[in-house]
């Protein structure tokens, strides 16, 4: 839990329904978002899900 609200790069493109990655704290996770993220960009870390988290580019509410 102590990574959300953390800030995350993408390290593999996220699209919707498929799993990236995004490297946060120094570990990679695999991750999801509602929306398209390019690798590199940077995330918020909104929750985990499982072993997943669930992310949204900085700056927007919207997967929440």
């Amino acid at each position: 839990d102590r990574v959300i609200g953390m800030t995350g790069k993408v390290t593999k493109e996220i699209v919707p329904n498929e799993i990236g990655e995004v490297k946060v704290d120094g570990k990679t996770w695999s991750a999801i978002s509602k929306e398209t993220i390019k690798d590199g960009e940077l995330v918020e870390i909104i929750k985990i899900d499982g072993v997943k988290l669930l992310v949204t580019k900085v700056g927007d509410k919207r997967g929440e």
